[in-house]
């Protein structure tokens, strides 16, 4: 347990871009992937993608509720890296889209990210690093396995079969 409590020390605060808050790049982080899930779910139907992605869709990504993610977007539209766009048929309803400087900024992010962990396992060396991947493998197995037996034990299939038929 420690090591992990020392790994969530040792990696707080890294922020590849100064002047971004830690909220701020992981709502960063939602709307790129985000937009990138919606133009290929649209791609694969023929269909045109909407102009951003929904407030409502970065509040369920982020785990945060709407004031909060309204808050934290007004702070990157204040930095030029998102805007707010009306959607044509619904005015109340808004898209967020990333600005030109947004891109710029994921680009830049994802560059420092990467050259983060390329220091990381450079010092840690070859085995090490196949050895860590190897344990987070099987952790993230294990966390699957923990997490079914949860789910079934909350919900035995006859009840689970009885809530989706009704």
């Amino acid at each position: 347990m420690q090591a992990f409590h020392e790994v969530r020390r040792n990696s707080t605060g890294f922020r590849p871009i100064a002047y971004l808050r830690t909220s701020e790049l992981y709502m960063l982080h939602a709307i790129y992937a985000g937009l990138r899930r919606q133009l290929q779910e649209m791609k694969e139907r023929g269909l045109v993608p909407p102009p951003g992605v929904t407030v409502s869709s970065l509040s369920r990504a982020t785990h945060n509720s709407m004031p909060a993610v309204s808050q934290i977007l007004s702070g990157l539209e204040e930095k030029n890296i998102v805007e707010r766009v009306p959607a044509k048929a619904d005015r109340r309803k808004v898209y967020i889209r990333l600005t030109k400087h947004g891109e710029e900024t994921v680009e830049e992010v994802g560059r420092t990210f990467f050259r983060f962990l390329d220091q990381v396992a450079e010092r840690m060396g070859e085995e090490d690093l196949e050895e860590l991947t190897r344990l987070l493998h099987k952790a993230s197995g294990v966390l699957q396995e923990i997490k079914n037996e949860l789910r079934q034990n909350a919900c035995p299939d006859d009840q689970c079969n009885q809530l989706q038929k009704g």
